[in-house]
């Protein structure tokens, strides 16, 4: 990355002239409103308390007619929008496409593309009848993105439209991002095997296989073929049976790996096109959602970042409005943010978040639940969704607006410490590998004579995702690491290590594996045990290490009893089972087995230093799951989590280099939680306690609220812990006075309190307080041995909007009580 450009990323966050910048930005679309409106909707959206725009700029809004472009008529003045953006110094976050949104006429290609070069269309393999229902309905043609005409229209399009980008970027203009193609792989990896046939791709699929295996007698080797030459390969068919051997297998999942290619040396070929043109700006590359076909680890090893003086990083969509239990959309913002934070190599930037359902009767739902969770899950940047129609922009409930203003209060007051801090995790890690999210673009299992026995593959292609929901759903706050990627030394950091086996992985995956075990790592499995490399050849590095025979899949699942260790569980849904034959081991524990039959499901044994778990056992049922996930976690030692509390609550940490805290804390239910009890473990703490713990809390239904500890306001005072939220801190001569937000509920405006604790410096003389709210204790704290004592805790009442305050020294310190209510995002 070239330091000199005026807008760059680090880890953290964006930085505009060095200076970080929370982004909290919301769509703009200029082309569905009168030109006229624009100022006064800017203008709205800046008092709103947005500090940005994101804007598509739909290339057939602008080429209507190939080589007439349009800048300058009503409506598509960009340079009058970028001049007002400067004007109401609102940020411009750009996405020129090619490819814009979905909602757009044709994602925003142009009509005359499709028509005058129809051979830049991607080629189907069977008759249109066969064609995924969702692609019809897209209406959007699927396009060979390395045919060279399309390359050229598209070379043409960003000369032009980078013309005027390039006058109005930072620090010339307010533009401080782009976005190289939009929603880029939106149904693509659908179309694995429906599209993807033109003339265009086979001959490319050719020099692949050519560049992959130089000579025709290795490859014949590897598929057991006969061909004479890489010219006589043919792309495989769409996989309707994959019933035989491995030779016809392999073809199959090569050419899952060679349309990444192809996705990928598209992106370089823009960032080609980016890079001809006097743009210093970062780029954005959209993915879309965690379910990508492409590889991020291959994306990020193939475009040398030192060949591009641009830095990049990866985003995603979040769609969290689709749910509508609370819980869920607490499992939804979890796993892709951490997903994120794993594949990214800057700031966790989400490009779109949708909180809002679109229509008549315009509805925005948990808009501050949406925007706590994913501040704790470390966002660090995002953009809303807007409505599409210009009337709905207003914000119509006066709630919401209240919210979106005081949230970026919250986000300009800590900004520093949001920027820095980092989620408090519990020692356990998800891997994530990418092969297994390719398998879901298979329609049909895969039941090969090559296995040992029939692998129904189906139930693998979300396996990472329901792991993530598992985790999530035990408040387990778990990170994520690509196998693909992490070294041996990150990985042996890892104390306990979860993973979704395939039938088959690659050799290095296996002898990373074995390493981490045999380095004192636990590693918690479940599924088949491998026996196969990537060639699909024998290989039993993995299965050498478990020293047990996966036996086939147990068919007699509904209605089983499964007798663990000190108790029997019966599961009465099961998705599947694997079992065992562990006759010839020695030193394994038996955690699962089906009773009398004695069929062996799960088990454990020591190796070397480390640990192996594993399990055949994934159950549909949530409490049954749960119910495996504790005895496998209790079965390797799993320490105290960081959270104390019922399994209606969630609560995620985030420390700062000061060891300052935020905490968000939220009620899943649609009932209210009374007397809940927190204890949050730091050990890795080094200026304060270890523990800390908050009892009796209240939480009203289906709220979200991000509490503070350890937050040093004076050199003489600090807030232990707040459970609620602080938006605002000002001073004035002698005098601080802070402004906090607790929840509260319409419905029940009683029934919920909030708490504070304070301590003060060991040195401060002459304390009082008014209002005789606050009594000072002389009582030693045990718990702090740094320079503070300990005020009394007190109670905050919910329908409670006071003010107190206390004296040490010469100074005031004013605490200003409000409330606001949760739920109530709704018009």
């Amino acid at each position: 990355m070239d330091e000199s450009l005026d807008v760059k990323f680090d880890s953290n966050a964006i930085l505009i002239g060095n200076n970080p910048v929370f982004l909290f930005s919301c769509e703009f679309h200029y082309y569905l409103i009168p030109q006229k409106n624009w100022g006064d909707e800017l203008n709205h959206i800046k008092k709103l308390g947005f500090n940005a725009i994101s804007v598509y700029i739909p290339w057939n809004f602008h080429e209507i007619e190939e080589n007439k472009f349009d800048f300058k008529s009503e409506n598509k003045n960009l340079k009058k929008l970028f001049d007002l953006c400067k004007k109401y110094n609102l940020y411009a976050y750009c996405r020129p496409g090619p490819r814009s949104s979905h909602m757009n006429q044709n994602s925003g290609y142009p009509l005359w593309l499709f028509e005058r070069y129809n051979e830049i269309l991607d080629s189907p393999f069977s008759k249109k009848s066969q064609i995924r229902k969702n692609q019809v309905n897209q209406k959007t043609p699927l396009i060979s993105l390395l045919h060279p005409k399309y390359l050229e229209k598209v070379q043409i399009w960003y000369k032009k439209i980078f013309s005027i980008i390039e006058n109005y970027q930072y620090p010339k203009g307010n533009i401080i991002l782009i976005q190289i193609e939009g929603e880029l792989l939106y149904n693509f990896d659908e179309m694995y095997f429906s599209f993807g046939y033109s003339l265009n791709n086979q001959i490319l699929y050719r020099k692949w296989l050519k560049n992959k295996y130089l000579l025709i007698p290795i490859f014949n080797e590897i598929y057991s073929s006969n061909y004479n030459d890489f010219e006589d390969i043919l792309p495989p068919s769409p996989p309707l049976n994959l019933e035989h051997s491995k030779m016809e297998i392999l073809p199959y999942l090569e050419w899952l790996e060679f349309k990444e290619y192809l996705l990928i040396q598209y992106i370089e070929k823009l960032f080609e096109f980016f890079n001809e043109n006097d743009i210093n700006l970062p780029i954005i590359l959209n993915l879309w959602s965690y379910k990508s076909p492409i590889s991020v680890n291959s994306l990020l090893n193939s475009i040398s970042l030192k060949k591009f003086r641009n830095p990049f990083i990866i985003s995603l969509n979040f769609y969290p409005i689709v749910f509508n239990a609370q819980v869920n959309v607490n499992c939804y913002i979890s796993w892709h943010s951490e997903w994120l934070k794993n594949q990214s190599t800057g700031p966790t930037f989400i490009s779109k978040i949708q909180e809002c359902k679109f229509g008549k009767n315009f509805v925005c739902k948990n808009t501050q639940n949406i925007l706590r969770l994913s501040l704790a899950h470390g966002i660090k940047s995002f953009s809303f969704v807007q409505p599409q129609i210009s009337e709905q922009i207003e914000f119509k409930s006066a709630m919401r607006r209240k919210e979106l203003q005081n949230f970026k209060k919250f986000i300009d007051l800590h900004l520093k410490s949001l920027i820095e801090s980092k989620k408090v995790y519990d020692p356990l890690t998800l891997a994530y590998y990418h092969p297994v999210t390719r398998l879901k673009s298979f329609d049909s299992p895969i039941n090969s004579q090559s296995f040992s026995f029939p692998i129904n593959y189906d139930h693998l292609k979300y396996s990472y995702k329901n792991l993530m929901q598992l985790l999530t759903k035990a408040f387990l706050q778990y990170d994520v690491i690509d196998l693909q990627n992490i070294s041996d030394g990150e990985l042996s950091r890892k104390p306990f290590l979860i993973f979704y086996f395939l039938g088959w992985i690659e050799h290095k995956i296996m002898v990373k594996l074995r390493k981490y075990v045999e380095n004192g790592g636990t590693l918690i499995t479940f599924g088949d045990i491998p026996t196969l490399n990537e060639n699909l050849d024998f290989d039993d590095l993995i299965s050498n290490l478990y020293g047990a025979k996966c036996i086939g899949e147990f068919q007699d699942h509904e209605d089983c009893m499964l007798n663990f260790t000190e108790s029997s569980e019966k599961f009465n849904h099961i998705e599947n089972i694997f079992e065992y034959d562990i006759t010839k081991l020695k030193d394994v524990h038996i955690l699962a087995h089906g009773g009398k039959s004695k069929h062996i499901f799960a088990f454990s044994r020591k190796v070397d230093r480390g640990k192996i778990i594993h399990c055949g056992i994934m159950p549909k049922k949530e409490i049954s799951s749960l119910k495996l996930l504790n005895l496998l976690l209790e079965e390797g030692d799993f320490p105290l989590q960081n959270i104390s509390a019922t399994r209606e609550c969630v609560a995620i940490q985030n420390a700062t280099i000061d060891d300052e805290r935020f905490i968000t804390v939220g009620n899943l239910k649609s009932e209210p939680i009374k007397s809940v009890s927190f204890t949050f473990y730091n050990p890795q703490s080094q200026k304060y306690p270890k523990n800390l713990s908050i009892n009796g809390i209240t939480l009203p239904p289906h709220t979200f609220s991000t509490w503070h500890a350890f937050k040093q306001i004076a050199n003489e005072v600090i807030i232990h812990y707040c459970t609620g939220e602080i938006f605002e801190i000002t001073k004035k001569n002698e005098e601080l006075t802070i402004s906090i937000r607790f929840l509260t509920h319409p419905s029940f405006p009683n029934d919920y309190s909030g708490k504070i604790c304070l301590w003060v410096s060991k040195n401060a003389s002459e304390i009082k307080t008014q209002n005789g709210i606050i009594e000072i204790t002389n009582e030693k704290n045990e718990e702090n041995e740094g320079k503070y004592k300990k005020f009394k805790e007190f109670t905050i009442l919910s329908n409670c909007e006071a003010i107190f305050s206390f004296k040490i020294g010469k100074k005031n310190f004013t605490f200003k009580i409000q409330k606001y209510y949760v739920p109530g995002d709704e018009i």
